[in-house]
């Protein structure tokens, strides 16, 4: 099989990535790629092949301005090709045969029935709603939200479960001193109601308590905040005292690892579309650092044992009093912060991604 793995990362974090992490001797697209990916980010959808190096996989991040410029100008791409035609070129330039997509609202049927003639399978990934879109082109839809998949099969779609995977890198984080109690990472957005709530009833619980949470907002929300009197006028935009106290700028990848490693416990939240179904990928994160998560209620992937692997609450009152309790008697909880590591290193390993990923694959 030569794979071509296709994603985008977004603004926030290739700002972080230009700004932070890229090297400056790194200028060459492939030392520009390898810099990328050691920084882990996004890293439970990379795929055994890449991370092992294999020449017969690709993967490109198709919204790096500095990767993929750096690709155009060492094999002659004209400097007003598209960002479509940049990634056509180099799945022609690989001869790849098996396109494996993680942003197919970007790169929909339209761009599959521009592929050349090498690629004979496209499988795409999607863990929300399809909107509108249109991914009929492609071969299978993969993703491991259930009522997701049934609804793609009832539009018409070939639909297939299909998992993130631990990545080992983040076990190495894990210490045995944490001296954070609670830890979170995400997004912070009017959009998300039900999360902000509990996100501020558990901001409240500092500096009785260390509590660090890192969010990444929008731009427009980041001059709000910047701004102190823009709060008053855009309310919806601005963070609330109680997170202003405890909020830090974002963190991802090896970031990250490091603030889950040092975590006793990790908040996780499904945001407000997600129903009763859970399994975004913050679970594999926050697990595979060794922290426990302390996650909402609902129907998780096969694997992940509520009450074994990780803690669960059933609303803000639920949640505060289980973060009282927990922290109380931490060493009690150890054993299953331990167990959800371990089913992330067995269970959920890159090596069972790749076999699932290959048997799907034969299958079309």
């Amino acid at each position: 099989m030569r794979l071509f793995e296709l994603i985008t990362f977004g603004k926030s974090y290739l700002r972080h990535f230009d700004c932070s992490v890229a090297e400056p001797d790194a200028t060459t697209s492939a030392g520009l790629m390898e810099t990328m990916l050691d920084d882990r980010y996004c890293n439970a959808h990379v795929l055994l092949p890449i991370l092992a190096g294999d020449e017969r996989a690709r993967f490109v991040v198709a919204d790096s301005t500095a990767l993929q410029g750096a690709w155009r100008a060492e094999h002659g791409v004209p400097s007003d090709a598209t960002a479509e035609d940049v990634v056509l070129a180099q799945i022609e330039e690989h001869r790849s045969d098996v396109l494996y997509n993680i942003s197919p609202l970007i790169f929909d049927s339209r761009f599959v029935r521009k592929l050349p003639g090498c690629v004979k399978h496209t499988v795409c990934w999607r863990a929300a709603p399809l909107g509108g879109a249109d991914l009929s082109g492609y071969d299978l839809c993969v993703g491991n939200f259930r009522s997701m998949l049934d609804e793609w099969t009832r539009a018409g779609h070939r639909a297939a479960w299909f998992e993130p995977a631990h990545d080992p890198v983040a076990a190495e984080s894990a210490r045995a001193d944490r001296d954070i109690d609670i830890a979170f990472v995400g997004t912070y957005s009017w959009l998300h109601g039900r999360r902000n709530v509990l996100l501020q009833r558990v901001a409240e619980l500092a500096p009785r308590l260390k509590v660090r949470f890192h969010f990444t907002l929008g731009r427009s929300a980041r001059l709000v905040n910047a701004l102190g009197p823009a709060r008053a006028l855009f309310p919806k935009l601005a963070l609330p005292a109680s997170l202003r106290r405890v909020a830090r700028g974002p963190v991802y990848g090896r970031g990250m690892y490091e603030v889950f490693g040092r975590a006793r416990i990790v908040l996780n939240a499904a945001i407000d579309m997600a129903s009763e179904f859970r399994g975004n990928m913050r679970c594999w994160e926050a697990m595979g650092c060794g922290a426990l998560m302390l996650s909402d209620a609902g129907i998780y992937p096969p694997g992940m044992t509520p009450g074994t692997d990780f803690a669960t609450y059933d609303g803000s009152d639920d949640a505060l009093a289980t973060i009282e309790r927990i922290l109380a008697d931490y060493d009690r909880w150890r054993p299953t912060a331990a167990h959800g590591l371990r089913t992330m290193e067995t269970t959920y390993s890159k090596e069972a991604q790749w076999a699932t990923f290959s048997k799907l694959v034969e299958q079309l």
